[in-house]
């Protein structure tokens, strides 16, 4: 399959989705340790309302732009949702809620 293949990546438009950060998170059974070891240590620390985890926020640049983008973390470091959001403006959309999925 082609998407597997590093040097396609090379070819292909740029894609916030397709940075390491994005690639980390999103990987089934992904932990603090991964997304932090892609990306560093983010740019703030969001805990979440219902005390379930922690929200870490973090900026994905490409040139003079940049998109926000968070992953939340349950008490055990395993990622529970990510999104391109801030920790905030995703909590007040209520997707940091216990029992929501994903944001992709």
């Amino acid at each position: 399959m082609l998407h597997g293949c590093a040097w396609f990546d090379s070819w292909l438009p740029f894609s916030y989705s397709r940075t390491p950060l994005a690639r980390a998170a999103s990987r089934h059974g992904a932990t603090r340790a991964d997304v932090v070891r892609a990306a560093g240590n983010p740019r703030s620390v969001w805990m979440v309302r219902n005390g379930s985890g922690v929200c870490y926020n973090y900026f994905i640049e490409h040139g003079n732009d940049h998109r926000p983008y968070f992953v939340v973390f349950d008490k055990a470091g395993v990622v529970t949702q990510y999104g391109f959001d801030t920790c905030m403006d995703a909590d007040r959309k209520g997707a940091l809620q216990a029992g929501k999925s994903a944001s992709r």
